[in-house]
């Protein structure tokens, strides 16, 4: 039996928590990034240029870029691009009960997500919750028909300290909103070639 895949290529790769809370460390929450971003939270901020910089010449980037582009060559039967990637973009997210990311795209090539934390109750709500099969505070990968019943067109992920995504920049994705006491830490960029 064979099963066809259809879609982007979205993978997830873990990061050491150790250099997580390091780049969760270097927020400085000084730039607000409410008004450029899709986010209904209000603890949005953009990180400095020295961070930026930090993260983009480190392993772990150059590494999950990398991989990436292996696992579009296996899937596609393509050969491996060997770009040059620019982080553009880099900012991290404070989602509290309530808060939610509704459908959005972002700029750019590629784009991805780190997680950085989740509130402690978060798991349980989860296992508690009823109804669909999207949970409270899961990112949600997005694409095709929606009106198709016969399509999978959403992929949801429990969000994991350590967790990195990368992604085509213009898949459609959210989170839900949820309703535990602490905070979702999310870190995302965009990347050009």
């Amino acid at each position: 039996m064979e099963i066809s895949e259809w879609g982007p290529c979205v993978i997830k790769a873990r990061l050491p928590i150790d250099f997580v809370d390091e780049l969760v460390s270097k927020a400085k929450n000084e730039v607000s990034a409410n008004s450029m971003l899709a986010g209904h939270l209000k603890d949005q901020y953009f990180f400095d240029r020295a961070t930026l910089n930090w993260f983009a010449d480190s392993d772990h980037f150059a590494n999950g870029i990398d991989y990436y582009f292996e696992s579009v060559a296996k899937r596609t039967s393509s050969p491996k691009e060997n770009l040059t990637p620019n982080l553009t973009d880099f900012w991290i997210n404070y989602m509290k009960p309530g808060d939610f990311n509704p459908p959005h795209q972002h700029s750019g090539a590629l784009s991805f997500i780190i997680f950085g934390d989740s509130p402690p109750g978060l798991l349980q709500e989860c296992v508690d919750h009823e109804g669909t099969t999207i949970k409270p505070g899961d990112i949600v990968f997005q694409y095709g028909d929606q009106a198709n019943k016969l399509a999978i067109t959403l992929h949801h992920f429990y969000p994991n300290k350590g967790d990195f995504f990368i992604f085509p920049a213009n898949v459609q994705h959210f989170v839900s909103p949820f309703k535990s006491e602490g905070t979702r830490i999310s870190i995302s960029g965009n990347v050009v070639f």
